[in-house]
């Protein structure tokens, strides 16, 4: 377990038999004047592979790029041993001026894939890297432009019985999702009739099963469980005559009441 304060970041390699005791502080984690903001470990594809985020809290109110860490072995690596290493491309030129990491999401099956939120108004607000953090591609899309929302959290839910992965972003104005990452990204909103258009300030996605978790600001916690009804493991087709004998077998079922054939 990882836990920012203000400057410091704590590591706990035992909260089972030390929730209170066990604590490390990795020291040198942000730079000076510096506060971290938020934090994602890698859960397989490299373990603990930890990334980080952190805004200048100097007070001098001079709008600076957020800044963003990544930490191999994070778990094992001393603590008088810990070194931050600026991720290269995240400097002015890619990461906005007067932003904050407001949120890091990495997919549970590539350490190397990772989306950032940004927050603040009237900033790019959602970058992703498919190498690590070595280069960055603005995946803001429709929810971009000066009259965008600010974006608070983002999510990684891999779903390869669909084929295909579903990104999340918690906004001002609802919860958005997207199966699909480019410059040109359409996000779609979720749950319109029940979330609404309120301010979502956290959005956590379980890739066991893929349970999804959205907290709002004033309107409550919402959850949904997108899986797959029917993962279809096999379907035959074998001629009997003048007729047509179908066959089939599922790897699971959800909430599947029967099958019509058509």
């Amino acid at each position: 377990m990882y836990y920012p304060g203000g400057t410091s970041l704590w590591r706990n390699t035992d909260t089972e038999s030390n929730p209170s005791s066990g604590w490390t502080e990795l020291s040198d984690a942000a730079p000076s004047g510096y506060v971290i903001t938020s934090v994602r470990a890698s859960i397989s594809s490299s373990e603990h592979v930890l990334y980080y985020g952190a805004v200048d809290a100097d007070g001098d109110n001079t709008a600076e790029p957020a800044r963003l860490f990544r930490v191999d072995n994070a778990s094992s690596i001393p603590a008088s041993n810990f070194t931050r290493n600026e991720l290269p491309s995240s400097g002015a030129t890619t990461f906005p001026d007067g932003g904050y990491v407001s949120d890091i999401a990495v997919d549970p099956q590539d350490s190397d894939r990772v989306m950032v939120a940004i927050s603040n108004y009237e900033v790019t607000s959602l970058f992703y890297s498919a190498d690590g953090g070595q280069s960055w591609t603005d995946v803001e899309g429709n929810l971009g432009g000066s009259t965008g929302p600010s974006v608070r959290s983002v999510e990684i839910l891999p779903q390869p019985a669909l084929g295909q992965t579903t990104y999340y972003a918690a906004t001002s104005v609802g919860l958005y999702s997207t199966t699909s990452l480019s410059s040109t990204a359409t996000w779609t909103q979720e749950g319109g009739g029940s979330i609404g258009n309120v301010v979502v300030e956290d959005v956590e996605a379980r890739n066991e099963d893929g349970f999804v978790l959205a907290g709002t600001h004033g309107n409550g916690v919402y959850s949904s469980t997108v899986t797959v009804p029917v993962e279809l493991a096999r379907f035959e087709v074998a001629r009997q005559g003048s007729d047509v004998e179908l066959s089939w077998a599922t790897a699971s079922e959800t909430n599947n009441a029967g099958f019509r054939v058509e």
